[in-house]
């Protein structure tokens, strides 16, 4: 099977030697804990006998892409909602306990954002690894701090306006 042979990898089967749990600490660990040999963890030389034989590393390629992808399109939804939570708090939310419940949720929010962030920055990373030019290399960029902001005003009014949902759709 195509898993047991990342461990002919030689620091590969060092790794999982050293960490070796029993079954049963595995499928009670949560899944973030547990570490996944994937080839965007291993050297250039480890990848390159590794994928001679399974083409793991342009598969890896394409899930981090989508990874990438999906995580933007989440950040997105997340820094709207955010924002439009902040506008409804401001307009319709008075008194300190309503206040602390709303700005509860918004920290919410807050959290889901940094995870969505870290979430594309090891997907960037993983996939710098595995292929360090290339198309995508021009349209996904690194994220900095500075760019996970709220969208600007008039891009909230244009796609929430519903007077202008027409003109977007077209006729019919």
């Amino acid at each position: 099977s195509m898993i047991g042979s990342v461990y002919d990898v030689p620091r590969a089967q060092e790794d999982f030697d050293e960490s070796r749990q029993s079954p049963e600490a595995l499928l009670d660990a949560p899944p973030e804990q547990i570490r996944l040999y994937l080839p965007s963890s291993l050297s250039a030389d480890e990848r390159r006998t590794l994928d001679a034989r399974y083409e793991v590393v342009e598969k890896e390629a394409r899930f981090r892409l989508q990874q990438m992808r999906l995580s933007l399109a989440q950040l997105r939804t997340l820094l709207r909602m955010k924002s439009n939570g902040y506008v409804f708090k401001t307009a319709n939310i008075s008194g300190q306990r309503d206040g602390s419940r709303s700005r509860e949720v918004i920290n919410q929010f807050s959290n889901k954002i940094n995870k969505t962030t870290m979430c594309y920055r090891a997907a960037h990373a993983a996939l710098l690894s595995l292929s360090s030019s290339g198309a995508w290399t021009t349209v996904l960029k690194p994220l900095k701090e500075g760019d996970v902001t709220f969208p600007d005003k008039e891009d909230i009014t244009a796609v929430d306006k519903p007077s202008d949902r027409h003109l977007r759709l077209g006729k019919g």
